[in-house]
């Protein structure tokens, strides 16, 4: 039997492969099927993997092969300031998922700015909010106002789907993308942000039901146009809590976005309801159809704009939770789905321009979208018509 070929890998390299999406040596050993002991053992320079092995390794820390071969690490984005909390206080781990779909996201947005720079052209500037919790609401109305959207169509979205759907489109007008990823548990990370200009970014987690996506995606809005970036998972903060003052600001925005104060107190559920500590689940349901947001949502704002007491908002939050969760089968989603909602329309957009001018290749535009050529044209078709930084609507 002819000796196994090994690579002439560069220690450093696999070690800060592994160490950069935060995985164990016990994580990496399970994921490439050798004991921690081998893996330790490259690293450290006292043996090398088989090419088989490393081409492994390179696959489990998500890093082409040839990094291994590099003199030294290349420069990757920081994460996000981490903003997560867990109910009992203390802070949630980072899996190997999340710390992928960070840095996935950081490589799109790098993307798209070269993308711009060669189409010529320029992003909208989203604007920008005070990031104090005394204006939320005052910042809430003029980001409603900057969106475009007014509080009519909203009972009229059909589904939730369809209201996800709009307020993303909206958002990515205003020149900023909106990215899905998956693979990560809801309790983890519901959502980051990327506040760098231009083209900042917002990345959801598909898992998460769609009620929770349109919070999320309204938080990290505010995260982008107050400045700071976030890792989220939006706990539940309340004014004397210890969790950061930019959380609950943007919840606080989120919440006014999507349930502007005037209107949502002219309700006729709420402005004929007296009684603070009875609110069934019917009114709240119907709150939540009314304004597209989880009844829990709905709830919150019934507590902060004063139509409910705080010990009531606990008792039926604890009731609420557990049923608002991401429907069961919720339809199979084609390759060609998956990647349009993975990378957003916006860099969608950006990406077959760009390549139907020739500034990209076919190979390069399977890599940015991460499915085979024959997948392109329905990827295309689904979404012609689609040009977010010129304004255009589906």
């Amino acid at each position: 039997m002819p000796p196994l070929q090994r690579a002439r890998i560069n220690p450093i390299l696999i070690r800060w492969a592994r160490e950069s999406i935060l995985m164990s040596l016990d994580q990496a050993a399970s994921r490439i099927h050798v004991p921690p002991a081998r893996i330790r053992s490259w690293e450290s320079g006292e043996a090398q993997p088989t090419v088989r092995q490393a081409q492994a390794a390179a696959s489990a820390y998500r890093r082409p092969f040839a990094t291994f071969f590099l003199s030294e690490p290349p420069a990757d984005d920081p994460p996000p300031p981490d903003f997560r909390r867990l109910p009992g206080g203390g802070r949630p781990t980072t899996s190997p998922e999340l710390a992928v779909e960070i840095r996935r996201a950081h490589f799109r947005r790098d993307a798209a700015l070269g993308l711009l720079r060669s189409l010529e052209l320029d992003a909208p500037d989203p604007g920008s909010i005070a990031g104090e919790i005394e204006r939320a609401e005052e910042d809430a109305v003029e980001v409603r106002q900057r969106l475009g959207i007014t509080i009519q169509p909203q009972p009229r979205w059909s589904t939730q789907y369809e209201a996800l759907n709009a307020w993303k489109d909206a958002i990515e007008i205003s020149g900023v993308l909106v990215f899905h990823f998956s693979g990560v548990e809801v309790a983890e990370a519901r959502g980051f942000s990327i506040a760098s200009r231009p083209l900042p970014a917002v990345a959801l987690n598909g898992e998460d039901a769609p009620y929770g996506r349109i919070f999320t995606l309204m938080h990290e809005f505010a995260h982008v146009l107050a400045g700071e970036a976030g890792n989220c998972n939006l706990v539940d903060y309340f004014e004397n809590d210890q969790g950061a003052a930019i959380e609950r600001y943007c919840n606080a925005v989120a919440a006014a976005v999507l349930m502007p104060r005037t209107d949502f107190l002219e309700h006729p559920i709420v402005s004929r309801h007296q009684n603070l500590t009875d609110w069934s689940d019917l009114e709240l349901t119907a709150l939540s159809t009314a304004y597209r947001v989880s009844r829990e949502a709905a709830l919150r704002r019934l507590l902060t704009l004063g139509r409910t007491t705080r010990d009531f908002y606990r008792s039926k939050r604890r009731e609420l939770v557990p049923l608002d969760v991401p429907p069961s089968g919720g339809g199979f989603l084609t390759w060609p789905q998956r990647a349009i909602r993975s990378s957003g329309h916006l860099f969608g957009g950006l990406v077959l321009d760009a390549y139907h001018r020739e500034a990209i290749t076919s190979a390069d535009l399977t890599e940015y979208f991460g499915v085979r050529i024959k997948h392109l044209p329905e990827i295309e078709r689904r979404l012609e018509g689609r040009n977010m930084l010129t304004g255009g609507r589906p």
